[in-house]
Formats: structure tokens, sequence, C-alpha cells
């Protein structure tokens, strides 16, 4: 691809994705060479490897994904994969922007710590007792206690399952990131912690995009009704 090529593609790019930039590119819709190395360097060659492997871990932490392949399944699965990928990069870069700029990452998220909980440290079961049952008088205590064990056990399993996923999710992000972004690894300690704050919400959306095209698929809902029935 010449440069002239090279250029044009990247002018397009900026002006499709310029919403993703932080303010002040919004306000000058012009890219500096900063930006455009982004793009040549970093973005396309992230993209490139990421989207193969991204694909591979879907189907292999939702393996109900590869049984579909109807067109409305196929593409949705497809702007996932492009959108997880888009969306961290853009976000590292704005944070990159706002180290470089000195800008005070906990004033920018003032809830900096409740970030950390909700996004990136490994969530804590949310164990019942047997009041948990107070509405059934009759059931004897002992199924009580028989049915809250039940429930400790699976609420624990699917905190372990979703911690794997995670795990992964955040090893093959960082993987390509290091190699392709090796300046995220100059960030500070705060930056860290909002570099993990970002990857936790991209998983959580890319985690819950997929239970829903795995609802689409496993209700044998029609195409008609693949965005007004999964919520339900």
């Amino acid at each position: 691809m010449s440069d002239n090529d090279k250029s044009t593609d990247s002018e397009i790019w900026f002006e499709n994705n310029k919403d993703f930039f932080p303010p002040g590119f919004r306000e000058n819709m012009e890219m500096d060479m900063d930006t455009f190395s982004f793009y040549v360097r970093t973005y396309e060659n992230t993209m490139e490897e990421l989207r193969p492997q991204l694909c591979n871990l879907m189907m292999r932490q939702f393996p109900v994904l590869k049984t579909d392949t109807r067109q409305l399944a196929l593409q949705a699965i497809s702007e996932l994969i492009e959108n997880s990928g888009r969306f961290i990069l853009f976000k590292l870069y704005s944070l990159m922007q706002d180290q470089k700029n000195g800008i005070d990452l906990r004033k920018k998220h003032p809830n900096f710590d409740d970030l950390l909980d909700l996004h990136v440290r490994p969530h804590k079961p949310q164990s019942i007792d047997i009041s948990f049952y107070d509405f059934v008088p009759l059931l004897p205590t002992e199924r009580k206690k028989e049915l809250v064990d039940e429930l400790n056990r699976i609420e624990l399993r699917n905190i372990k399952r979703n911690e794997r996923r995670k795990f992964y999710f955040f090893d093959l992000i960082q993987k390509c990131i290091f190699k392709y972004y090796p300046e995220i690894q100059e960030l500070d300690a705060d930056g860290w912690s909002v570099y993990a704050i970002y990857v936790g919400m991209e998983y959580e959306g890319y985690r819950d995009e997929c239970i829903r095209i795995g609802k689409f698929i496993r209700r044998e809902l029609t195409e008609e009704n693949f965005s007004t029935r999964l919520s339900k």
C-alpha cells in the first residue's frame, strides 16, 4: 500500500471514529502525527492480530456461538469482536493523553476505588442463610439448609467461571496491547488502575453480549425478535 493510500485510509478511519477521541480532538477535527502514528502502528496492527484471537476465545468461552450460521448471529459476533478491540484501544489512547497532559486521574474518576471493586477486583460470593426461605415456613429446616448450600455452591461456581473468563480476556488484550502499544507500559500506578478498569468494563460488555447472542441461539428465536425478546 502506498503512503497516499495509507494516508487516505487513516483519514477515513479518523472521520469514522473521531467521537471516540478526547474532547480536544473532537473540537479540532484534525489528525496530528501522534494520532496518525497511533493508527498506523498501533490500531491497525492490534486489530489485525486481535480479531481472530478474540473470535477463538469467544468460541471457547461460549461454545453455543459456534452452533448458529444465520447471518444476524454472525454479524452480531463480528461487530462484538470489532467493537471490543476498538473501544479498548481508544480508551487507552485517551488514558495515555491524560498522563502526558498531567491529568489527575483520581479527580477525573472520583469514584476510583468503587470502579476498581466493580470492574477489576474479584467479586465476593453473596452467601445466603436459611432465612432466605422464611417465606416458606412449612419447609423443614434441613431442607432449607440443603437448598441454601446448593444456591451458595452455584454462586461460587459462577463467580469462579466469570473470573476465569475475565483472566483470559485480560491476558489476550494485554499481550496484543503490549506488543503494538508499548508506551502503555509507561503508565504510573493510577494509570495502571484506570487501564484495568477500562479493560474490565469492556470485558463485561463482551461477556454480556455473548450471553445475549447465546440466548438468541438457544431459544431458537427468529431474526425479527433478536433485539426485542432477548432481554426478557
